[in-house]
């Protein structure tokens, strides 16, 4: 559990503070900005986060699953936890953890991209996050005071 936490909040810090320097919108999906970094996937981008009304802007926490904003991150605050040690009902890939189900993509109900704003939105999976790493050159530049990331595709 613990380490689904870390991996959200470590995607969210490391989403929240990225910039293209080629962010310029290229259009717009169900009402929402996109950006067409040219990833061999075709991917479109959203060109802020989830609950966020700018790029500047973290937008708001959520944990793996859950559509409810987050305040705080433990397993007796998770959707999918059983209220036992090490019990989790849904997104489980180790027996250790819970009932496995393998389910590494989100349904969309659990979705929150999907479920805010609308079907054509989803949450990155694994190998889009993959691909965005290694489409784009990544450098850290002082911002806003603190140090960001950007990304120039």
């Amino acid at each position: 559990m613990k380490k689904i936490i870390f991996w959200f909040l470590a995607l969210i810090s490391w989403m929240g503070g990225m910039e293209c320097l080629a962010q310029t919108v290229s259009g717009k999906i169900a009402g929402y900005d996109y950006v067409d970094l040219g990833l061999p996937s075709g991917r479109k981008w959203a060109t802020y986060n989830v609950g966020a009304t700018k790029a500047t802007e973290y937008g708001n926490y959520y944990a793996w699953g859950d559509t409810a904003i987050q305040e705080v991150y433990d397993e007796e605050h998770y959707k999918w936890w059983a209220g036992r040690y090490n019990r989790i009902t849904k997104y489980c890939t180790s027996s250790s953890y819970g009932s496995v189900d393998n389910k590494k993509v989100l349904e969309a109900e659990d979705d929150v991209a999907t479920v805010l704003m609308g079907k054509e939105w989803r949450m990155p999976t694994k190998k889009d996050r993959e691909e965005l790493t290694a489409g784009c050159t990544w450098r850290a530049v002082a911002k806003y005071g603190t140090s960001r990331l950007k990304t120039m595709c």
